[in-house]
């Protein structure tokens, strides 16, 4: 199955991808009917082939995953999946682009705890647990995605004995990624912990800009990047200013240049 092409959030377009929503909210993705023959780019599947739990699949694995994804190509602000709606779907893999992973507090104000790049997958958990998805998904830039229906999961998991293991791999990273955010939030202060943060989109979200610098290709406010850190926006935005003055950053309206990656990677790894 060839790719579609970019599906817009607004629910005005007649596109098949999307599904309306009858209120207001914006549109989640509707999945195919059948599954198909992913057509990548070969930057996509460089990108996927990049990162080291889907290296270490056997190449028939590999071949078997993406021989049952269909592409998506999605605007940004495209919902995948809502939280607690109901028992997921449909498994991720992000070729192009960045997922926002969010819920929403009591009080109504949506939180944004991760950044899905390039590379990775996200989705299981509800599929094999049977339970209402965990969080929001919604994309954060211009995205390319491989979409896996439960059935394709399951199948794949009934034919390829090894693609349980893998995937136990893949949520035995994810859990050791959380406790070590959740170490450093108990452990380092702010700075560095921002410096971190920072130096994390650069390497994953990151392209070359004038001279040495580093250009950040995500539109983030700073509430965002206070919500990934588990701050408030004040002292976020206090510590930017400093790293600014210090020469390591350059701040615009949603945009941010590291300007010296390795004084931030060494304040990324000072100790608390």
């Amino acid at each position: 199955m060839s790719a579609q092409p970019l599906a817009s959030p607004s629910g005005q377009s007649a596109n098949p991808l999307i599904d309306p929503l009858r209120s207001a909210s914006p549109p989640v993705v509707a999945l195919a009917a059948v599954a198909g023959h992913a057509k990548l780019t070969q930057p996509e599947l460089q990108a996927l082939r990049g990162d080291a739990w889907f290296a270490s699949l056997s190449s028939e694995l590999q071949h078997a995953i993406l021989a049952r994804a269909t592409v998506r190509r999605l605007r940004a602000g495209t919902v995948l999946v809502r939280g607690g709606s109901g028992a997921g779907e449909a498994w991720f893999g992000v070729a192009a682009g960045a997922v926002r992973l969010s819920t929403s507090l009591a009080s109504g104000r949506q939180v944004n705890f991760q950044l899905v790049e390039p590379g990775a997958w996200f989705g299981d958990i509800p599929l094999i647990d049977g339970l209402a998805a965990p969080c929001d998904a919604e994309t954060c830039a211009d995205s390319t995605l491989l979409v896996l229906r439960k059935e394709d999961l399951l199948q794949l998991l009934s034919r390829h004995p090894d693609f349980g293991i893998a995937l136990a791999r893949l949520n035995g990273r994810r859990t050791r990624q959380l406790m070590s955010l959740f170490a450093d939030a108990l452990s380092l202060p702010l700075e560095n912990r921002l410096a971190r943060q920072l130096l994390q989109l650069a390497r994953r979200f990151g392209s070359r800009a004038a001279g040495d610098a580093v250009r950040i290709g995500l539109k983030l406010s700073q509430q965002d990047l206070a919500d990934l850190l588990g701050a408030s926006r004040q002292r976020v935005n206090a510590g930017l200013k400093k790293l600014e003055r210090d020469g390591l950053l350059w701040l615009a309206t949603g945009r941010w240049e590291v300007l010296d990656l390795e004084a931030l990677e060494a304040l990324a790894d000072q100790a608390g």
